[in-house]
């Protein structure tokens, strides 16, 4: 699933989905400027962020966009820096 589709929608499938016994992956882009709701969390196995997108998940006030962020741009994100 992706979040370009309305999120009640991908609420809703992903909760279908987890009622069937099946697996599920979250492509959470674009993350909504209100944030990602992390409930969503509790239905998804697998997730596909980029760079910009993981770091929003772990909380970075990394703004949302393009260009990166002088941080994010210049260095590699290390995912032990994102837990």
């Amino acid at each position: 699933l992706s979040m370009e589709l309305d999120p009640r929608c991908v609420r809703r499938a992903l909760e279908v989905a987890r009622e069937r016994g099946l697996r599920t992956l979250l492509n959470p882009a674009p993350i909504p400027r209100a944030g990602f709701d992390r409930s969503l969390l509790a239905f998804v196995e697998a997730m596909t962020p980029n760079a910009l997108e993981a770091a929003a998940l772990a909380g970075s006030s990394a703004p949302l966009g393009w260009p990166p962020p002088p941080e994010l741009a210049e260095e590699p994100v290390s995912y032990t820096h994102l837990t």
